[in-house]
């Protein structure tokens, strides 16, 4: 490794490339970094928080990096050195400013949500090997495809499976699918069976039909999970009825929200005695118990990715063609996108005037495409003088909506 660097960003397509990256800066006492994904542009605006890359991609980045597997010549056998026992991994995830949160997590709470895991599936599932649909650069993947196997001994596969006839290939009656809503609802139930040892999904909620229909296709019902980045694994629930409760975690405690006030979660997992602050809405039974009545905040889910509607409307706002921007969230045929309004610049008013609507639009996705998920970017747009106050002087959204 070379000499300076102390902290390594971590962006692989290949999940046992990662994980020797991962055990390589571990080993050598530095500090790994987990980017949420591996697009140039963000990689370089969050460059202050790492000091070189460990890759398997082609990227077009700032500081140096180094591309694995290395080629014959340049690897060298070296003495590692014991994990410090107070070693930690920094990730990022959206926050509610809007720019990428810096989250640190420790390797004893990687290994107590593993034993949580590994204790809740003992219970009804039993598997030797993971296949999964979500990558390891996020924490859901980070901690199921990789850490959970890895703590129980268990094989899993280096490629993250795209398509269900991968999927299918792949897996045998020993198998334990890591998966997600996104996923499992485009699985076609018509296609041969893919018996398999059991299912987790995360992410997001799953829609009864879709859990059906992946139990129809594998033959096992899906074992929910519910937690964040920040918070790690909270709850889990069985899906073979269409709402059952969610199950919290030995040790995890919930104080739910009063008021405008929001709830607090405690658990071993989250260092600050203060607990973490809940942005959804949790409704508990006698039990102990509780269903998911929605967000209270400004980050949203489409396609099982977190998406911080902050974060897109300073995109916009940072394209020479817009002057001012607001995000609104669309329901489409049972489909969640989102919209923008924009106010255009003088070099958008110029530009526009030159162009088709669908081809001024298309420039401005293709602006974004180097800061944002596709799933982030708005599929529907509205062009306005300004944007629409309520008599507060506030930004109005049903104001916006109507305009959809």
């Amino acid at each position: 490794m070379q000499q300076h660097a102390k902290r390594w960003a971590l962006c692989f397509n290949d999940s046992s490339l990662f994980l020797v990256a991962l055990l390589a800066v571990l080993h050598t006492r530095n500090q790994p970094v987990i980017p949420g994904n591996c697009l140039s542009g963000p990689l370089n605006e969050q460059q202050q928080h790492y000091d070189a890359v460990l890759t398997d991609m082609s990227l077009n980045l700032l500081k140096p990096q180094v591309k694995l597997p290395l080629t014959e010549g340049l690897a060298k056998a070296v003495d590692l050195l014991p994990i410090l026992p107070n070693a930690n991994i920094t990730l990022f995830t959206s926050g509610s400013t809007g720019q990428p949160k810096k989250i640190i997590k420790s390797l004893a709470a990687m290994n107590t949500e593993a034993h949580w895991l590994a204790s809740l599936l003992s219970k009804t599932i039993s598997f030797n090997q993971v296949q999964a649909t979500v990558s390891h650069q996020h924490l859901y993947g980070l901690t199921f495809r990789i850490w959970l196997p890895l703590s129980l001994g268990a094989s899993f596969d280096a490629r993250m499976k795209t398509y269900q006839e991968e999927l299918a290939a792949s897996v045998n009656k020993t198998t334990l699918i890591i998966t997600s809503p996104a996923f499992i609802k485009r699985i076609d139930a018509s296609l041969a069976t893919c018996p398999c040892a059991g299912l987790l999904s995360a992410g997001g909620l799953l829609p009864w039909q879709d859990a059906e229909r992946i139990t129809q296709w594998t033959g096992s019902a899906v074992t929910e999970i519910y937690g964040s980045t920040e918070t790690g694994v909270l709850a889990w629930r069985y899906r073979n009825l269409e709402n059952p409760h969610w199950t919290p975690f030995d040790t995890i405690y919930f104080q739910p929200a009063s008021g405008n006030k929001l709830g607090r979660v405690f658990s071993p997992l989250i260092e600050d005695a203060a607990g973490y602050p809940l942005s959804d809405r949790l409704v508990f039974n006698e039990a102990g118990q509780f269903l998911l009545e929605g967000r209270l905040d400004r980050t949203v889910k489409i396609e099982e990715k977190r998406i911080s509607l902050d974060e897109v409307e300073q995109r916009l706002k940072g394209l020479p063609q817009v002057l001012d921007a607001a995000v609104v969230i669309l329901e489409r045929h049972n489909r969640t996108r989102l919209g923008a309004v924009l106010v255009l610049s003088n070099n958008g008013l110029e530009l526009k005037s030159k162009l088709t609507a669908g081809r001024f639009t298309a420039q401005l996705r293709e602006a974004l495409q180097g800061w944002l998920e596709p799933v982030a970017i708005p599929k529907n747009w509205r062009i306005v003088e300004k944007l629409p106050l309520n008599s507060m002087g506030k930004l109005s959204q049903p104001l916006l909506k109507e305009l959809f």
